[in-house]
């Protein structure tokens, strides 16, 4: 056995990468995660299922309904079972005929699966297909959402939403806070028309959001300003985000809103008096767009090179000193400086699998007991191909891995993730044919976003399957290497425990920020939620407009909006064109865009 490679495990030297893994995970169902009760606080922390698919957005779903359904149960219809709302997704939740989160418990699904009594009943010849029943049944477990135009919210102009910031930092912050105050918006998708317990999603998505950016200790809410908690104040010290040496030229937020094309400065009247008070021409952004930046997400114009995710945290990254796992294993939170000496101590579980339902093939996890009570750290170790030294079976110490993940508890108790490659540097995404994200529009996975979807209610639970296998073929391994597997492959059962225990705690911590249930993952979901194509409404509403008054200036715009006459555009598209558009149409009477000059 030799140390080729970085990744190379030598048993006769102890030289070996024993920091604890799971990793990032291919794109799993927004209900990832879940235990075997309805408690947070269960014994057993079990395996997700991992889908072929992501999860639908309600449009989709609601297509079903509409094709298949509404004849008997739509508003014009005869209204079989006195249902005439099949189509309407919020009222079909009111009404208890589906049960988010709960496929298997909803009426509806219940009835479209029902082999001696389906809906639609058997004589009927236009029936959904199987992938059309699997599209319903993945979009009630990613939590029924209604999507956009579901409720009337009534309206609210950039005016009004920048008077309540200009008020609230005013009024509520001290004369020495208020350079440190900022905040994010959920007032376009208010204006939408996104129900309560769809934007309850975007909430927490903003309170595990900031947290899982931040180095500090302590878990703090941002705190909502107004009585339709659309607008989010937080201070930049509570995240460590005023006082981070990767932004120097300019702070962390100020870089972020440079690089969201959604972010953009407004003066005159409120806004100015906002702009002064907090020091920043981007006192707020839009909370979507500026986790999908943060997190890692995916959007024209940011550069995943630019390690966004990496540097919030301070973790190494291209362009710093030293860009290596062993440099992440080393921070004072994380604190792995000797890793013989951890193996040598039990501090160490490995844990091999042929199939993870994660990476293309076999892989192997080790998990590392950290510093503290609580802590821990896993790394995954990912393979090409299961020939040679991939083969973990055959080469359970030595084996010479193609790249990895890393998670990690931060100084609150959330979760960090790393992608490492095959010369252990960590990178911002992982090959594809290694390991994918099928919610991602390229199947890429991406460091934060990506693994936060995966681990939606923290360590995955997973059972070594190597430890028997070896109980029959021990003789087959020199007394070196069988002398490492009885350290690293010691407990397999407490091993599980540990993860378990792993997934509680992290579960503990969503529950002090309010997020009651782990899933749907809101980061995740507001990802895929905002990556998804832009109808006419939606489009009206992050420009800050009505659609019928949006729908007047579009012959005034970019050709590229005349998609929305009869369908829909893309983020990219609208990323592109946001700012630009904004100067055309100059929403609002009292405030306007930065730099632009009304006609």
């Amino acid at each position: 056995m030799s140390d080729q490679s970085s990744t190379r495990l030598a048993a006769s030297s102890f030289l070996l990468h024993v920091v604890a893994a799971s990793g990032c995970a291919v794109g799993a169902p927004l209900d990832d995660g879940a235990t075997d009760t309805d408690e947070l606080g269960s014994t057993t922390a079990v395996e997700p299922e991992l889908p072929d698919a992501p999860a639908p957005r309600p449009e989709e779903a609601r297509a079903v309904f509409a094709s298949y359904c509404v004849d008997c149960h739509g508003p014009d219809s005869p209204g079989s079972g006195n249902i005439r709302i099949i189509d309407d997704l919020a009222a079909i939740v009111e009404r208890g005929l589906v049960v988010a989160g709960d496929a298997a418990a909803s009426k509806i699904y219940q009835r479209l699966t029902d082999e001696a009594n389906p809906m639609p009943p058997a004589g009927v010849t236009a029936r959904p297909s199987a992938a059309e029943i699997a599209l319903v049944r993945r979009w009630i477990t990613a939590g029924a959402l209604p999507g956009e135009q579901a409720c009337d919210n009534g309206f609210v102009g950039f005016d009004d939403m920048i008077e309540a910031m200009s008020r609230d930092i005013f009024e509520q912050v001290d004369d020495a806070d208020r350079i440190h105050t900022r905040y994010l918006t959920l007032t376009h998708l208010h204006n939408a028309g996104m129900c309560d317990r769809e934007l309850d999603l975007y909430r927490a998505a903003i309170a595990k959001g900031v947290n899982s950016l931040s180095l500090q200790p302590t878990l703090i809410e941002p705190v909502a300003i107004d009585e339709r908690r659309t607008i989010f104040r937080l201070d930049l010290r509570d995240y460590g985000w005023d006082n981070n040496p990767n932004f120097v030229t300019s702070d962390l937020w100020d870089t972020v809103a440079a690089f969201n094309p959604f972010a953009v400065g407004f003066e005159r009247g409120p806004a100015d008096d906002l702009r002064v008070l907090a020091g920043s021409a981007f006192a707020f952004q839009p909370a979507d767009s500026f986790l999908q930046v943060a997190a890692g997400g995916a959007l024209a114009g940011v550069d995943p090179d630019l390690n966004l995710y990496y540097k919030i945290l301070q973790l190494p990254h291209a362009g710093a000193p030293d860009n290596s796992v062993a440099a992440l294993e080393q921070l004072s939170f994380i604190g792995l400086t000797d890793r013989a000496a951890a193996v040598a101590a039990g501090e160490v579980a490995r844990v091999i699998i042929q199939d993870s339902g994660v990476s293309q093939n076999n892989r192997a996890f080790d998990r590392y007991s950290g510093l503290s009570f609580g802590s821990y750290y896993y790394r995954s170790f990912d393979f090409a191909g299961e020939s040679g030294a991939a083969s973990l079976f055959n080469n359970p110490t030595d084996f010479v891995a193609d790249g990895g993940e890393m998670i990690f508890t931060l100084p609150n108790g959330l979760q960090g993730y790393a992608i490492s490659n095959a010369r252990d540097e960590l990178v911002p995404a992982a090959p594809t044919n290694i390991v994918k994200d099928l919610g991602q529009r390229d199947a890429v996975v991406r460091v934060g976003v990506s693994c936060m979807s995966c681990h939606a209610a923290g360590i995955i639970t997973r059972a070594d399957e190597f430890h028997a296998f070896y109980q029959g073929v021990e003789n087959n391994f020199q007394k070196g290497e069988r002398d490492l597997i009885d350290l690293l492959f010691a407990d397999p059962d407490g091993t599980v425990a540990d993860q378990g225990a792993d997934a509680r705690q992290f579960q503990d911590r969503l529950l002090r920020l309010g997020v009651t249930s782990p899933t749907p993952e809101p980061i995740y979901g507001l990802s895929l939620q905002f990556e998804a194509n832009l109808g006419l409404e939606r489009v009206a509403a992050e420009v800050g407009m009505t659609p019928g008054d949006f729908s007047f200036e579009l012959g005034g715009l970019d050709g590229v909006f005349d998609k929305l006459r009869a369908g829909t555009m893309t983020r990219d598209e609208l990323a592109g064109l946001y700012r630009a558009s904004l100067c055309v149409l100059l929403p609002g009477e009292d405030v306007l865009p930065a730099g632009c000059t009304p006609g």
